[in-house]
């Protein structure tokens, strides 16, 4: 009898260990069902996206996916999408894509971004982009500081970004957006 229970105790923790595991296996997959005070422990975060600055690569009202660890083995990449700390409004979120990394030198002429001297592609674009397309306003190019990074929403007629507030500091990006 004694063998009996303690064989049923075994199966009962072997069960209980399973379905939890298949429980927090499942939220770990959608972060999104996390409680809100959860998701930066698991080093994700859900976040509503407001307006089209970034149309169409994200639309207003959906909601994105950050992983707020993707940078703790390495810098920022040009190109991600990532969430930051408005540099005039800390209280505020911003995302928008990373264009130009520390070092490198940029220039904007009537809407061809330039990197290194080089025109970059950038099929993201929805449009043509006619409002504030050069930068900076003497047409000569400039160096991004170090841990600093040039940041522009992909629907550039209708985005607040760094031709406006400058350079973003990496202290101040909080994440990558998945998309």
């Amino acid at each position: 009898m004694r063998r009996r229970a303690l064989l049923a105790v075994v199966v009962a923790v072997v069960v209980v260990a399973a379905v939890l595991g298949t429980g927090v296996f499942l939220l770990l997959q959608n972060t999104r069902a996390l409680p809100a005070f959860i998701q930066p422990l698991v080093g994700r975060r859900a976040v509503h996206i407001l307006g089209d600055a970034m149309a169409p690569t994200l639309r207003d009202g959906q909601v994105v996916s950050v992983d707020t660890r993707a940078y703790a083995h390495h810098s920022p990449q040009r190109g991600d999408i990532v969430l930051f700390m408005a540099p005039s409004a800390a209280s505020r979120l911003f995302v928008k894509r990373i264009i130009a990394v520390p070092g490198d030198r940029l220039v904007i002429t009537n809407g061809a971004v330039s990197i290194n001297g080089q025109v970059i592609r950038e099929p993201y674009l929805l449009e043509p982009w006619v409002s504030n397309n050069s930068w900076p306003a003497d047409g000569q190019a400039q160096q991004v500081p170090a841990d600093q990074y040039f940041v522009m929403g992909d629907n550039r007629n209708h985005s607040s970004d760094s031709r406006a507030f400058g350079f973003v500091g990496l202290e101040a990006i909080q994440g990558k957006v998945l998309t």
